[in-house]
């Protein structure tokens, strides 16, 4: 082991943590951290004497860690990370895949479920539609529902039961 190994290991073993939290506060990317702290000990060694003072240490070891911090987010701001969800584009490709396969007949039959739906509930009670309409097309919380109504949660759930017994009966296919 050289002479200058020797003067550096406790350097290095000093201020490893030191540097590593020191890059975190920086914003540093947890994954990147490790990255950052080496090319700072290397900069050390190739450029400082190793015989300085704690205090010279401490700070040229920040101001490199600084700079390399620095040069760490022009680089990202120039290139940024794109994430990859598989999740994401699985369903994408679904929602894509639904609308080029769909053919002329499958479009016209789904309009005319729909329509069907929609005579269906303008034809439901006022009081249930109401209900089902803030509950589930609009995807309210059940007590939000009750308070715009001015009745019980009680009461919209046995109104929301209502409709879509209503709408069972009312779109069974024979």
């Amino acid at each position: 082991m050289k002479s200058s190994d020797l003067l550096f290991r406790p350097i290095y073993e000093h201020y490893l943590p030191i540097l590593k939290q020191r890059a975190r506060h920086y914003g540093v990317a947890v994954d990147d951290v490790d990255d950052i702290v080496q090319e700072t000990f290397l900069a050390y060694y190739k450029h400082y004497p190793l015989d300085w003072k704690d205090h010279q240490v401490r700070g040229a070891l920040c101001k490199i860690l600084k700079n390399l911090s620095i040069d760490y987010y022009r680089k990202k701001s120039k290139h940024p990370t794109v994430l990859y969800d598989p999740q994401k584009v699985d369903e994408n490709a679904a929602i894509l895949d639904q609308l080029i396969c769909h053919d002329s007949l499958q479009t016209l039959l789904e309009y005319e479920e729909y329509r069907e739906v929609w005579e269906a509930l303008k034809g439901m009670r006022k009081d249930w539609a109401q209900v089902f309409f803030l509950y589930i097309i609009q995807d309210r919380p059940m007590e939000e529902v009750s308070h715009l109504l001015g009745t019980t949660g009680a009461a919209c759930r046995t109104r929301l039961s209502r409709g879509r017994k209503y709408l069972k009966e009312k779109l069974k296919k024979d």
